[in-house]
């Protein structure tokens, strides 16, 4: 893929004089610096010169930029790569070196055997920089190559820095390769490096990431999982390619961390399971992607929620957006047991991610279970390769496994039931209005079981999800549609019915649990319409069991409570909320009498703690009558 550019630098090394620098560019995690150090190597094997008594033979120099603050940096790194003893033995060197040594300043640990043991050192007056002077011809030999990588993570001002590097290029005659991604500049910056562009560049090149070579190479490196992943080198590269990234150094850490995770399980298992842990490996590649993607991070740390949403609110321009992420993955999928944003599974790498938690025990658990007698969904593959009689079979046992609780996970139901409405809208066989009747029962037995909000929206989501997971015909016209209209309607119903996180807490409001609500409140409602800050949170409470939570209290939690208030009807924000907090009205009405009546019988500090609750509870009610500017 970069072949020309390889040509380019052999050919640029043989002029004895260039003039020019060649600039190498291309977008962070590409390869630039695998390739120029590769090309490296490459050059080094073939440039040999012959042994000369009489003269330094200078090899290619590699400095990285990265963090330097100062010149005195980059000359301290060319030092160390230049450093006469690297390239000589120790006669012939001090035989130089004094022809020299006025320039030159050194100390350095002298190996002479090459056996990675200093033998002797050695110190003297030398710059090394003046090697590379033309005036030093006869002494040293081989090509003044120079390459200066990761240009724009330095530290030193670009204009000092391109013109230290100028020098090489100009008073020394040396090949000069700048390597460096432009668009990461500021203005100023970039506007410098466009004039030393202009001026002394010759050459640019884009370097373009080689998919396949650097898998390659990844997938032989010691600490890989090489077996597993050496015939897994085409579902790699395919699933890379439909992440649309060119950051191959991610792709690297997916591959080293899925690695982890497989030397951590035993080798009878990783044997087994082969089909799945490929199923495994793409999502790893998908969520590492998605993860450094700054346009999609959101929906994958929220995926859970983010990949229902998308179908349950269909017309949405974010729901849009994030069936647009999982259709990138589509020929991946095709290919696999599960989807590479599957969501069972992405949730558990950002867990890993960002909490660095091993998951070696919990696939272990999962691999080890999957060694149990499959349910009839989990042999739902390739059923279009069933025989007839297979197939009524599989149908069947799907049909009495729903009904028997057999296949409990909801969003395994869910994935159940849209099978069932694939099969009969393709005629492939009629599920009878019993097993319906049957699925109905079931779901309504699991929606009821739910005892929290919270619990019934991830229960319902996941059952959606699985539901939408088989797709091929139109949901509208399956007969299943019946059964996800009863569980709509079931979730809005036990919705009115069950607590949320905020209603639970003003339930068992207390000295103990008065700090949380600030938390709660923060956070977002069960189904992420909104933040529990943006919605009446007394509308359904009890004013009087209110009042008698709030005399239990201290003062130090009366106040809590009353800077609570202030917190979520955001006292200090000049705003029209409308009508967002009118239903509160009434119980804070309520609770604001009983306060003022309790409030007389109080002295001191204590009576203090109930006038400061009553002020705050007339600007809830000012909030919850719709005015904008509550205090002045």
């Amino acid at each position: 893929m970069n072949e020309n550019v390889l040509n380019f630098l052999n050919e640029y090394a043989k002029l004895p004089s260039p003039q020019y620098a060649v600039l190498l560019r291309g977008r962070w995690g590409c390869g630039k610096t695998y390739f120029v150090k590769h090309w490296l190597e490459e050059f080094d094997k073939s440039d040999k010169l012959p042994a000369n008594e009489n003269s330094i033979e200078l090899k290619p120099i590699y400095v990285s930029l990265f963090g330097m603050r100062e010149i005195s940096d980059i000359k301290s790194a060319i030092d160390r790569c230049v450093n006469p003893f690297f390239y000589t033995k120790a006669g012939k060197m001090l035989k130089i070196a004094g022809r020299i040594a006025s320039k030159i300043i050194f100390k350095t640990e002298l190996d002479i055997d090459k056996d990675g043991k200093s033998e002797t050192s050695f110190s003297g007056a030398l710059d090394s920089l003046s090697i590379f002077e033309n005036d030093n011809k006869d002494e040293v030999k081989g090509v003044k190559f120079i390459i200066f990588d990761d240009l724009e993570r330095c530290q030193i001002p670009m204009k000092q820095l391109l013109g230290f590097i100028n020098y090489f290029v100009e008073h020394c005659d040396c090949h000069v390769v700048v390597v460096g991604e432009e668009k990461y500049l500021d203005d100023k910056t970039l506007h410098d490096l466009l004039e030393f562009k202009e001026k002394i560049v010759g050459r640019e090149f884009e370097i373009l990431p080689d998919i396949e070579a650097a898998i390659k190479l990844f997938v032989s490196e010691p600490m890989m999982a090489i077996d597993f992943l050496s015939k897994e080198t085409g579902m790699i590269q395919l699933c890379f390619e439909c992440s649309a990234t060119l950051n191959l150094r991610l792709l690297r850490q997916s591959l080293l961390d899925f690695s982890s995770l497989i030397s951590a399980l035993p080798s009878k298992l990783v044997e087994d399971n082969h089909d799945y842990l490929r199923s495994l490996l793409s999502c790893y590649i998908a969520v590492y992607a998605e993860y450094r993607n700054i346009d999609n991070r959101g929906y994958i740390v929220d995926w859970e929620n983010c990949s229902v949403k998308a179908y349950v609110d269909t017309k949405d321009k974010e729901s849009q957006k994030i069936r647009n992420l999982m259709g990138k993955y589509n020929k991946v999928n095709s290919l696999n047991q599960f989807e590479a944003l599957s969501i069972e599974m992405v949730p558990k790498i950002v867990e890993h991610i960002e909490k660095g938690l091993s998951l070696a025990p919990m696939f272990e658990k999962i691999l080890s279970q999957k060694s149990r007698k499959l349910t009839a969904l989990d042999r739902l593959d390739s059923y279009w390769d069933k025989t007839n009689e297979e197939f009524d079979e599989l149908f069947d046992s799907l049909v009495k496994e729903l009904k028997d609780g057999i296949i409990s996970e909801p969003v395994d139901i869910g994935k159940s039931i849209g099978y069932l409405g694939f099969f009969d809208a393709m005629q492939f066989r009629e599920l009878p209005e019993e097993a319906i009747s049957d699925i109905k029962n079931r779901l309504l037995d699991i929606y009821q079981s739910c005892t929290c909000l919270e619990d019934l929206t991830k229960c319902h989501y996941q059952f959606i999800q699985g539901y939408n997971y088989v797709r091929g015909y139109e949901q509208d016209k399956k007969k299943t549609k019946c059964i996800i209209n009863f569980v709509s309607e079931l979730f809005e119903q036990k919705k009115e019915e069950l607590p949320d996180d905020m209603q639970l807490a003003l339930h068992q409001l207390s000295d103990e649990n008065v700090d949380n609500l600030v938390y709660i409140d923060s956070g977002s409602y069960p189904d992420h319409s909104s933040s529990f800050r943006m919605r009446p949170i007394f509308a359904k409470e009890n004013p009087h069991q209110l009042f008698e939570s709030l005399c239990k209290m201290s003062n130090r939690g009366r106040n809590s409570f009353s800077q609570f208030l202030a917190y979520h009807y955001e006292f200090h924000v000049d705003c029209n909320f409308s009508d967002t907090f009118k239903p509160d009205h009434d119980v804070l009405v309520e609770l604001r009498y009983l306060v003022m009546e309790e409030a007389k019988s109080k002295v001191s500090i204590e009576r203090w703690s109930y006038d400061t609750l009553v002020e705050g509870l007339d600007k809830s009610i000012r909030r919850a009558n719709g005015e904008s500017k509550i205090e002045y």
